[in-house]
């Protein structure tokens, strides 16, 4: 069977990689959904060359690409009760526009930027699956090996930030004092952010602020940390970042 081409010989997914690769995404050609190089966390890229090379000799592969360091891909499965959980997950809440693929199955891929560099969850819930900037998702101008449909653009729009109520979705609770020790000056320091692990419903806030102050005061940079922590402990995001500003000010006055 002849390759379906376009008036200058390449094939629609060879124009979709190279259309792909110019809006910024590091791409690399896919099997399906598996990726065909050893390697292609490293080999994904840019280069209209490389890109060239690659779908001249493999016209019909799927267009896989890394996640954006510092994003988030939530990849939305229907059939296994993704858009319930989404619903869930965002009731009252207001969320933003922002990039989104769908999948030929009726799924969508909704793109993110993290606020925080934090560890990240692998899901969500039912039917949803959270990608990192170590992990692939497949690309528009793909098409899905069994139903022969292709995903496609829902929305172009420029990525939103990841909402304040989808914080302790996303972000997985992992502070552990020795992993984490390079951070810290010394033992007291780490004894600091132990004394917040502790902290019981009814005293987390006022103990966030205690900490907040000594860790001012010791001139040190350990803001993520204190949010990770906090965030463990099962305050939210709003809350965490009033009582460190709070605690700052206190400290360092109006002085950032």
């Amino acid at each position: 069977m002849a390759t379906p081409t376009t008036w200058d010989g390449l094939s629609p997914r060879h124009h979709a990689a190279l259309e792909l690769a110019q809006l910024g995404f590091r791409v690399f050609p896919l099997n399906g959904k598996l990726p065909i190089l050893k390697g292609y966390q490293n080999e994904a890229t840019r280069d209209p060359n490389k890109i060239n090379w690659w779908w001249y000799q493999m016209p019909f592969s799927n267009i896989g690409g890394m996640v954006f360091n510092g994003h988030i891909v939530v990849d939305i499965d229907p059939r296994n009760g993704g858009d319930d959980t989404w619903q869930e997950l965002n009731e009252g809440c207001d969320l933003p526009t922002t990039l989104t693929a769908r999948t030929s199955r009726g799924g969508r891929h909704l793109w993110f930027k993290l606020p925080y560099n934090l560890p990240v969850r692998g899901k969500a819930g039912p039917g949803i699956d959270l990608k990192n900037s170590r992990q692939l998702t497949v690309l528009p101008g793909s098409i899905h090996p069994t139903t022969g449909e292709a995903y496609r653009w829902e929305t172009m729009t420029p990525i939103a930030m990841l909402p304040d109520h989808l914080i302790r979705t996303v972000f997985r609770a992992s502070w552990n004092p020795k992993k984490r020790a390079r951070t810290f000056v010394g033992k007291e320091d780490r004894a600091l952010l132990r004394t917040l692990t502790g902290a019981r419903e009814g005293e987390r806030n006022n103990l966030l602020f205690w900490v907040g102050c000594r860790v001012y005061e010791k001139g040190l940079n350990l803001d993520e940390d204190l949010l990770e922590v906090a965030l463990d402990i099962g305050l939210d995001l709003p809350e965490i970042e009033g009582t460190l500003e709070s605690a700052r000010h206190a400290v360092l006055g109006g002085s950032r």
